[in-house]
């Protein structure tokens, strides 16, 4: 479910929340334990922000999270399920050069631990990017 709020003329606001039941099922895990049936449910948030800084230049700022704590790792089985924490945050900055021309400057951070494999897929990276659109 997403809800959008635009209190002020320069300012956009919207939030977010999902929840996902996500489950695999399989006939072998009524006879063998190595294979397990999986539970695989997530949830995510997002917001979002609009800043009209003036006419022509615009701040776009978000921060999204996921979060999945399904992961099973039976000793004598498959390791199945997401077990996982995901922080992103953006700041986009873009300003309309002329009619045509928009020139936009980005930085993005993320965070990610993965508690499905001890903590060795864990990282933090981050993004510096621009962009020149000309638009016929």
């Amino acid at each position: 479910q997403n809800a959008s709020w635009t209190p002020l003329s320069w300012l956009g606001l919207q939030a977010g929340f999902n929840y996902v039941v996500s489950t695999t099922e399989t006939p072998a895990s009524g006879q063998t334990q190595s294979i397990l049936n999986a539970q695989n449910n997530y949830w995510t948030i997002n917001f979002n922000s609009l800043i009209a800084l003036d006419d022509r230049t615009d701040l776009d700022l978000g921060y999204f999270y996921y979060y999945a704590d399904d992961f099973q790792n039976p000793a004598d089985g498959l390791a199945l399920g997401a077990g996982a924490k995901d922080h992103s945050c953006t700041a986009t900055l873009t300003r309309r050069i002329s009619q045509n021309v928009r020139l936009n400057v980005k930085f993005a951070f993320n965070h990610y631990e993965d508690t499905s494999n001890n903590g060795y897929g864990n990282y933090n990276s981050y993004l510096i990017s621009s962009g020149l659109q000309y638009r016929f």
